[in-house]
């Protein structure tokens, strides 16, 4: 059974706002401030980290600061990988604040939604059930202009993640133009992330087609009974709220 999440998890974006295009992504290349004690005990758990998987690697992430419901405004920064790997790892976390911006796709076939089954190779929740596919937002390329340290995009920067998501997690092909983001569904620690809901009428297709080495399985589920499913199978903390809360209907 899945722990219930919080009330204040999910941030649901009002119909009139739940066009992509509506929604503003501000990006800054401003970096954290530096703690000098807080790097060294980054650098020191991230080679610890490399010694236990050295298929690990640093990279640039995207991580959530605010959402200002005025502007209708996600407001991120880049920071990298490896502070958010140490504060999600299973054993002595460093805690860096570090919140990744991510996509979850709620892909429908009439009323039923996919959902998968994380194997045991993921970073967190192995063996737990999410809706799929899901991942962190690739920070865009930015003008490397002297004095442009920031920029917006609209909700499409996270539609072509979830494009990408899709096909590199599922080996499926969607078509966003009718997309919706209903919200934003905050994962708490072990996940440190906040989620951009999507939702996207697909083709229907055969779950035999589908998945990678991140599911060991894959299936449609009912949307109405969605929280009845959560609350008898294991399931990750966004996918029980999101359906706890109605955002999906």
């Amino acid at each position: 059974m899945s722990p219930v999440p919080p009330a204040d998890t999910v941030t649901r974006f009002d119909a009139s706002r739940q066009d992509p295009a509506g929604l503003t992504i501000a990006v800054s290349h401003e970096p954290a401030p530096v703690d000098p004690d807080l790097e060294d005990a980054i650098e020191s758990r991230w080679a610890e980290l490399l010694d236990d998987n050295p298929d690990y690697f640093d990279g640039p992430i995207l991580v959530y600061q605010r959402y200002d419901e005025a502007t209708h405004t996600v407001h991120a920064r880049v920071d990298s990988y490896r502070r958010l790997a140490v504060q999600s790892a299973e054993h002595n976390p460093v805690p860096t604040g570090v919140t990744i911006l991510s996509v979850t796709g709620v892909l429908t076939v009439g009323d039923s939604v996919l959902v998968a089954r994380r194997t045991d190779d993921t970073r967190v929740y192995p063996e737990m059930w999410e809706l799929a596919p899901s991942g962190g937002i690739d920070p865009p390329v930015l003008p490397s202009v002297r004095g442009v340290g920031s920029r917006s995009f609209d909700g499409e920067l996270a539609l072509s993640e979830l494009r990408k998501e899709a096909e590199e997690e599922l080996g499926l092909e969607i078509d966003t133009s009718g997309a919706r983001i209903l919200g934003l569904v905050e994962d708490p620690p072990p996940g440190h992330s906040m989620d951009l809901v999507i939702r996207v009428e697909i083709e229907p297709v055969s779950v035999m087609s589908l998945g990678s080495w991140e599911y060991d399985d894959v299936g449609f589920a009912p949307i109405f009974e969605l929280s009845e499913f959560a609350r008898v199978e294991p399931c990750i903390p966004p996918l029980h709220a999101a359906a706890e809360s109605g955002l999906l209907l």
